[in-house]
C-alpha cells in the first residue's frame, strides 16, 4: 500500500476461505478506516471503482452472509495510538481465484469508516491509501 498510509496487504487461501493479513502504518490515530477490494486493477482506476463482487450483492458489513455483501467488503482497520493497524482475518468471501479473484486487483484503505450500509463505499470517504495485489509464487 502506498499513499498518505503505507503497509503491506498479505492473501493467503487457508481452510475456511482467504487470510487477510494487513499491517499499516500512517493511519489517524485511534480511529477506523474502511478496507476493501475493488475491481479496479490499478491504483490509477481504483478512484469510482466498484467493490470486487459479482454485481449481485449490495455493500455489507465484512460478516453478512454470502450475498449480502461485496466480496471485497473487508471492514475496517483501526489505527491505534500511534497511526498504526493491524488486521488479521479468515473471510470466506474472497477468492483467490477464478474470474472474481482478488489478485492483480486494487486494494484500498478509506478515509473513514466504514459504516457497512451506506452507498457506495460505506461512508468511508476518499482513498487514503492504495495498492494493487499481486500474486506471489
Amino acid at each position: 500500500l502506498a499513499g498518505a498510509a503505507s503497509g503491506t496487504v498479505t492473501l493467503r487461501a487457508m481452510e475456511g476461505g482467504t487470510r487477510v493479513l494487513m499491517a499499516v502504518d500512517g493511519l489517524q490515530e485511534d480511529t477506523y478506516h474502511g478496507v476493501q477490494i475493488l475491481s479496479a486493477r490499478s491504483c490509477e482506476a481504483a478512484d469510482g471503482s466498484p467493490r470486487l463482487g459479482d454485481g449481485r450483492a449490495t455493500h455489507g458489513p465484512y460478516d453478512a452472509i454470502r450475498g449480502r455483501r461485496h466480496a471485497g467488503d473487508l471492514g475496517n482497520i483501526r489505527g491505534d495510538d500511534r497511526g498504526r493497524g493491524r488486521f488479521d482475518r479468515i473471510d470466506p468471501h474472497v477468492p483467490l481465484t477464478g474470474y472474481l479473484s482478488a489478485a492483480n486487483r486494487a486494494v484500498v484503505v478509506r478515509e473513514h469508516q466504514d459504516d457497512g450500509v451506506a452507498l457506495p463505499h460505506g461512508g468511508s470517504g476518499g482513498i487514503l491509501a492504495c495498492g494493487v495485489l499481486s500474486p506471489i509464487r
